[in-house]
């Protein structure tokens, strides 16, 4: 059985946990992206990412984005992350909610 799934998984849970935190602690949502981007070893993850922040920084609808990575997002995750999207005081909540399941469903602490 390949890892390849769970590592992807992993680097979701970590680059929305970063993402999260970035933006509680009050860093712009194009800066926070763009460094968890920077920060993001899997290649898909990071195609995903810069797309949301292109997307954003072009005052576009962000909500679908991940959607055109169903392969590699959970419905889960996409879910969430539309949630936030529509209820923007909620981004960072919903951000490090996408982190703690996927990182309860890994084991991951």
């Amino acid at each position: 059985m390949s890892t390849r799934p769970t590592q992807t998984k992993q680097e979701i849970a970590v680059a929305f946990e970063k993402l999260g935190l970035l933006l509680q602690s009050g860093v712009p949502f194009l800066q926070a992206v763009r460094t968890v981007v920077a920060e993001c070893r899997d290649k898909v993850v990071a195609e995903a990412l810069g797309d949301i922040h292109a997307q954003a920084e072009q005052k576009k609808d962000i909500a679908g984005v991940l959607a055109k990575y169903e392969k590699t997002f959970p419905q889960s995750v996409q879910l969430l992350w539309r949630v936030g999207n529509l209820a923007p005081a909620q981004l960072e909540a919903c951000c490090l909610r996408i982190a703690a399941i996927l990182k309860t469903e890994l084991g991951m602490r």
